[in-house]
């Protein structure tokens, strides 16, 4: 399941066009979950937002987290984020967050 800040927000009618008629509503909003009752092996989030920036712009936020990648793990999912094409400044948390855990 491919998600970001944009994909997991309802439409006007409350339907998730991006999340293929996965209602997340019924996962109390967890997409972590959703993925998981669709038979999902892999959640694949955007690194951060905005997504064209990197942990290096100022005012970067992780989408990806600890806690994210961990609970996606307690489901038995692989986290494989994507566009992550910046160089990642050594020793901050973000730099760990984007390297420990993920599958890719």
């Amino acid at each position: 399941m491919i998600t970001n800040k944009q994909t997991i927000v309802p439409d006007d009618e409350g339907v998730y066009p991006w999340l293929g008629g996965v209602d997340l509503e019924e996962f109390d909003r967890d997409f972590v979950k959703a993925a998981k009752s669709i038979g999902a092996v892999v959640l694949s989030p955007v690194h951060g937002v905005p997504s064209s920036s990197s942990v290096n712009t100022p005012g970067y936020k992780p989408f990806v987290t600890k806690e994210l990648v961990k609970r996606a793990h307690r489901e038995g999912l692989k986290v494989i984020p994507w566009t992550v094409s910046s160089p990642v400044r050594e020793g901050g948390e973000e730099g760990r967050t984007l390297t420990e855990g993920v599958a890719g």
